[in-house]
């Protein structure tokens, strides 16, 4: 059985390819405290309904709050010079001559906005090391920052990454290995230390960490990497 469900703004569509081989379709309103109950529910009713082969989601959620401007208070953490990118967006407006267009506000107001050392360039070489130090206080800063607008912490999303020469691992550098195992697995459990603690005193929170395909299934060249995304 194939089932696919696309959550909207106000109704999701569920479509069943049940075991008889036709499509079963539903339309359920997007209750978000119970629009998993209902599409389960409709599953169930489907011949073969037991369990599903293939399951497909898709949603418009994330589209509409940005487009609304309901997306929840967010705080970004990044490397030096990018802090504004989000203000800037790459110049893209849609007439560049219009002196009088206003610029929507942007997703992450920019008190929130913090910067890290450190710089990466367009093929993927680290410029400038990441500054470890200066991101233990800028994720304690973010995360206490944070507390004190909104009086708690519902959500985050840790991201580090770095890559490095590519070589076979009897060739690799120590210094650069210990440096990108710091930076993408150090730097996602700083992040955690901090996050943690103000998720348990508060009894509740997710904590989403993005690691990489290469973690899973691995890439020849890249031993510190793999080994890095694979520890996240």
């Amino acid at each position: 059985m194939r089932v696919g469900f696309d959550i909207g703004g106000t109704f999701t569509d569920v479509i069943v390819l049940g075991d008889d081989g036709k499509p079963h379709v539903a339309k359920v309103l997007s209750l978000l405290e119970q629009v998993g109950a209902d599409i389960a529910s409709f599953v169930r009713e489907v011949p073969g309904g037991a369990g599903a082969d293939v399951f497909v989601h898709g949603t418009t959620i994330a589209s509409n709050a940005v487009i609304e401007g309901n997306t929840a208070r967010t705080g970004l953490l990044t490397t030096r010079g990018f802090r504004d990118e989000l203000e800037m967006r790459g110049q893209r407006r849609p007439n560049i001559y219009d002196v009088q267009w206003n610029r929507l506000p942007p997703l992450v107001p920019r008190a929130l906005r913090l910067e890290v050392g450190g710089r990466m360039l367009g093929d993927g070489s680290e410029e400038t090391p990441i500054d470890l130090d200066g991101a233990r206080e800028a994720v304690e800063r973010l995360v206490t920052s944070t507390l004190e607008r909104f009086g708690r912490l519902d959500c985050a999303v840790n991201n580090a990454g770095v890559e490095h020469s590519h070589m076979k691992l009897a060739e690799h550098d120590d210094d650069e290995f210990d440096r990108t195992i710091a930076i993408n697995l150090k730097g996602v459990y700083l992040c955690m230390k901090y996050e943690l603690s103000a998720m348990l005193k508060q009894e509740n929170g997710v904590i989403v960490n993005l690691a990489s395909l290469a973690g899973l299934g691995g890439a020849p060249g890249l031993g510190a990497y793999v080994a890095s995304k694979h520890g996240v």
